[in-house]
């Protein structure tokens, strides 16, 4: 044949310069190659084929049934529009008062996306949902809730109201649709498409129906306290007229002078001022009192926990601006005619430009006041739940809002006093009887405008109540699923497929790396051992030849059936071994291979298999072949061929029997035989004997090649001194079994006794199995098959 048999049967040449083989770890070697040799790796996953395939179809299984068992959960969405209540409260006379009702009792104001989000995420909404649902029940093919089962679709018990709100809260997911848009988008997750729809359409008319009441519920509360005070206003009032009329029908007075009417007007300004921050002082109380209450009751003693670092430099401020105010106040009062036209006086700008920077410097002290104690609350209520935490960090912010504006009040009230005991010191230079009509006067005065201040603003804030409505209006209603958002099956089944994939990918890059046997051709190039032979595995012969006998008789002899060489000479695994002689023959022409000896790493690893077809295969060359089995532990070659054990080596070396007398001739021409002979008691001794080495000396002459089979080397030194004579060493590694570090073991055995080591043979090769390239082993695989195909077409 023109090309090798066997891509593995190459003879290797040694190293130049020497006649002993460089041996690297195969780590060493891979440095030298690429990071990835893609037809390697394309070629592992081709040997794992059926591995992979089945991970891959087990775990896309496994996920299939996931899929089947698993709960389908439906999603529907709705969208909502949340806008600014109507009828926004005036801002017109008596603002001041509109703006207090607007900061206590939230009336007229409007409110913002986050502040709707956070209602409804909120506790309050989840129980009114909680509550409707508990109420229902039932959907409309008559079936129950599943929000409201213990363990659905297991256990039908109706769970309670608070579990039920938190599930609410917990399933229910809201969120602004578009940043430039107040559009709240409304989503709901079940195992039942209609209560998912439901659930949506439910939200959106709570939330409208407790926005309506939450608005109109601040307008009672202020419209209470507004008819509160214009009850008591206007009995004052009545009282202060009779007294007047009293007085003046007394006395038959009419009217006061300029000056003192004057001096009244200012005192009534003053006054009503004063009686007007009273009123909101009342109202700043009892909001006070309302969120103190709410926040001790989540957490006692806090609603007193708050920063004061600032509060001197407020009170300051405040004062001053209380100082400036009060003397706008008097300007105006003396002015009537610059309440319109406030720009044109350059006295009111002064002080309305200095108000305007201490409002401003009060801003600014508040917002780090309102900063420095939510950094405090936050870490006293950072093991606190999300929703209680949100809740008191914005009732507390409230709450230091209105004491900062309780404080204003406090400030603008002492001015105002003092500016009244000014005053009142000019009626002590008038009678007596014009003081007490001033006064009269002065406090009718005060009391009808404070009256009238008040009823307008309870018509307001009545007429207000009446047009609030709910700040949601549904745009979309939830939808009826048709199709279950969960589980997704086509990301189920590609986790499942490429979890498979990669479970086996890593099985197998796992098992690669741990695996340190010599399971291919190329692990023994790789390390460059002179690879001599690829020995194919012959169980599968041997089974479909011999019926698995182990040994068959020939001419009266009962040889081994692993004599495949003279049995079968045209098969592909005598061939196998034609190509080692000759790889060993013609590969050092400049040698004479006198004495060659066959050993391995381990046992069991088919050296004398090898070391007797490879001497048959020597025959067949036309050369006189002795084999000498040395291997006195575990002698195999006398059943090779069908001879006794006895006599042999033994008798020889020790009971003086002449050695013509123990070489038998085997039923191959041309290859005599010398057996062990009996078992010494030390065969470490017989070995290392100076008469075997005589002995294998004068074999030398007599025939053309002496094969010697010793014990493995790689467990036992019995063969050193022997080793010293050899011209060459094969070391038989068999496929699957040798580990790579018994064979690096068994190659520095051999260095150290200065053995020359011709090559390697890799034994019971099975292409099926080996973890050379796909390629490789295919090529294997058709080489057997071209060379049956060549001789059966030469018998034709």
């Amino acid at each position: 044949m023109s090309k090798d048999f066997l891509n593995g049967n190459q003879a290797v040449a040694t190293n130049s310069g020497s006649n002993y083989p460089v041996f690297q770890r195969e780590s060493d070697f891979l440095e030298l190659e690429d990071d990835f040799d893609f037809k390697r790796i394309f070629s592992l996953l081709l040997r794992y084929k059926w591995l992979i395939l089945s991970s891959v179809i087990f775990s896309t299984l496994i996920s299939a049934l996931a899929i089947y068992f698993s709960l389908p959960i439906y999603k529907s969405e709705g969208t909502m529009l949340v806008q600014e209540s109507s009828g926004k409260l005036g801002r017109g006379a008596g603002s001041d008062l509109s703006n207090l009702l607007a900061s206590t009792y939230g009336v007229g104001m409007g409110s913002t996306i986050a502040n709707e989000l956070f209602v409804l995420q909120s506790r309050k909404m989840s129980y009114k949902l909680a509550k409707v649902l508990l109420q229902e029940r039932w959907q409309k093919g008559g079936e129950l809730y599943p929000l409201l089962w213990e363990k659905y679709p297991d256990d039908s018990t109706i769970v309670s109201e608070d579990v039920l709100a938190q599930r609410i809260r917990k399933q229910l997911q809201v969120a602004q649709a578009d940043k430039s848009a107040d559009v709240i988008n409304i989503s709901f997750e079940s195992p039942s498409p209609f209560e998912a729809s439901r659930m949506v359409d439910l939200t959106m008319d709570t939330y409208s129906t407790l926005s309506t009441e939450q608005n109109r519920l601040m307008a009672r509360s202020a419209l209470e306290f507004l008819e509160n005070e214009k009850q008591r206003v206007e009995n004052n009032l009545r009282v202060t007229e009779e007294q007047l009329r009293d007085f003046m029908n007394q006395k038959g007075l009419i009217q006061i002078d300029a000056q003192t009417t004057d001096v009244i007007k200012i005192l009534t300004d003053l006054e009503s001022k004063s009686q007007e921050i009273k009123v909101q002082r009342v109202a700043i109380d009892a909001a006070l009192q309302n969120y103190k209450q709410q926040l001790n009751s989540f957490k006692p003693g806090i609603a007193e926990q708050y920063t004061d670092a600032y509060g001197a430099t407020l009170s300051r401020c405040q004062y001053r601006l209380a100082e400036l105010e009060t003397e706008r106040l008097l300007i105006l009062s003396r002015n009537p005619g610059l309440k319109q036209k406030e720009e044109n006086s350059p006295e009111l700008k002064k002080i309305q430009d200095e108000i305007s920077v201490l409002r401003s410097e009060i801003k600014v002290i508040t917002s780090k006041m309102l900063s420095d104690d939510q950094d405090q609350l936050s870490s006293i209520l950072s093991a606190t739940n999300g929703d209680i935490a949100a809740e008191i960090l914005l009732t507390k912010r409230k709450l230091l809002e209105l004491d900062i504006q309780r404080r204003q009040y406090d400030a603008q009230s002492a001015v105002l006093e003092q500016e009244l005991e000014k005053k009142k010191l000019f009626f002590e230079k008038i009678p007596d009887n014009m003081i007490i009509l001033a006064r009269l006067k002065r406090n009718v005065d005060v009391n009808e405008k404070l009256y009238l201040t008040i009823s307008e603003r309870y018509a307001e804030t009545a007429l207000w109540e009446q047009t609030q409505f709910g700040l949601g209006r549904p745009i979309d209603y939830g939808y009826l699923p048709e199709a279950p958002i969960k589980p997704k099956k086509q990301i189920f089944l590609l986790v499942g497929f490429l979890f498979g994939l990669a479970g086996a990918v890593t099985f197998i890059y796992v098992k690669e790396s741990l695996n340190t046997g010599i399971d291919g051709a190329e692990k023994l190039k790789k390390k460059q051992y002179p690879l001599l032979a690829v020995i194919p595995d012959m169980e599968e012969v041997i089974k479909e030849s011999y019926d698995e006998e182990k040994y068959i008789t020939v001419k009266g002899s009962k040889i081994s059936t692993r004599l495949v060489s003279f049995l079968d000479v045209i098969s592909p695994i005598a061939e196998s071994f034609r190509r080692l002689q000759s790889n060993v023959i013609y590969s050092h022409p400049d040698e004479k291979l006198k004495l060659i000896v066959v050993t391995s790493p381990g046992k069991g690893e088919g050296k004398t298999t090898v070391i007797s077809n490879f001497a048959v295969a020597l025959a067949e060359s036309g050369k006189k072949i002795i084999l000498v089995d040395t291997d006195f532990r575990r002698p195999y070659v006398h059943k090779m061929f069908g001879l006794d054990q006895q006599p042999g080596l033994t008798e020889t070396l020790f009971d003086g029997v002449p050695v013509e007398e123990v070489i038998m001739k085997s039923i191959v021409p041309n290859i005599d035989i010398l057996t062990t002979g009996k078992r010494p008691s030390n065969p470490a001794a017989v070995n290392q004997s100076l008469k075997l080495r005589e002995l294998l000396q004068s074999l030398k002459k007599k025939y053309d090649h002496v094969l010697v089979d010793t014990a493995p080397f790689g467990i036992t030194t019995d063969a050193a001194s022997i080793m010293k004579l050899t011209n060459g060493v094969i070391l038989v590694v068999r496929f699957g079994q040798t580990s790579e570090t018994e064979l690096d073991q068994t190659v520095e055995n051999l260095r150290q006794v200065n053995a020359n080591i011709i090559g390697t043979v890799l034994s019971a090769f099975d292409y099926r199995k080996t973890s050379d390239h796909y390629y490789n082993s295919g090529y294997y695989k058709y080489s057997y098959k071209r060379y049956t195909d060549y001789h059966e077409e030469k018998e034709v």
